[in-house]
């Protein structure tokens, strides 16, 4: 069986098994998943370093 690997939607880099990663979705779109590994690579992933650069960004932004 093929397994579509999960990447990084900003710098497209595969994600590792043991890294964490931020996926972003809208509340309304949670309701009826059990499966999240199926339903995360329909979503928008970050790759833990994407992640804390925009964090980094936001709060240069809001100084």
């Amino acid at each position: 069986m093929f397994i579509k690997k999960l990447k990084c939607s900003k710098c497209h880099r595969e994600i590792n098994k043991n890294e964490t990663i931020t996926i972003k979705a809208e509340e309304s779109k949670l309701k009826g998943y059990t499966v999240l590994s199926n339903w995360a690579k329909t979503q928008p992933i970050f790759c833990e370093e994407v992640h804390i650069d925009k964090q980094i960004h936001r709060i240069i932004v809001n100084l």
